[in-house]
């Protein structure tokens, strides 16, 4: 009993550690995009309620291919619970997440490729106004 009951704890903390990792991720692609139009409390609250979305898509979809449970209506319990998914997790969580780390992996390269690409024209124009005065 002790095991199982440590594998529940277990199930939990690591389920906190992902979603809370996960609404971290997309709330730093949705504030970048929304920042303008909306405070960070609302972006966190947007985000936080698209997880608990999908989630519950999620579990309906346990729910429905558990067969030692009975549920009213089980096709339709599963596309739900599909359609959930599909929305909130597979069309808005995940490539937010995945757009914030390889945002934050890249950002530091793509700045320094800017300020070196604008540096050099900024030297043709130096180059350019002396080569007039010259002339």
């Amino acid at each position: 009993m002790e095991t199982e009951n440590l594998k529940n704890w277990g199930a939990l903390i690591a389920f906190v550690v992902l979603a809370a990792i996960s609404c971290w991720a997309t709330e730093h692609s949705f504030h970048l995009l929304l920042n303008k139009f909306m405070p960070d409390a609302f972006v966190w609250g947007l985000t936080i309620a698209f997880f608990i979305v999908a989630s519950y898509g999620t579990k309906l979809i346990v729910d429905a291919l558990n067969k030692d449970i009975w549920i009213d209506h089980r096709r339709r319990t599963f596309w739900i619970g599909t359609v959930l998914l599909l929305v909130f997790w597979l069309l808005m969580s995940m490539p937010t997440n995945t757009h914030t780390f390889f945002y934050n992996h890249d950002i530091g390269n793509k700045v320094q490729e800017d300020l070196a690409t604008t540096s050099a024209y900024l030297e043709q124009i130096k180059n350019r106004q002396n080569v007039a005065q010259l002339q």
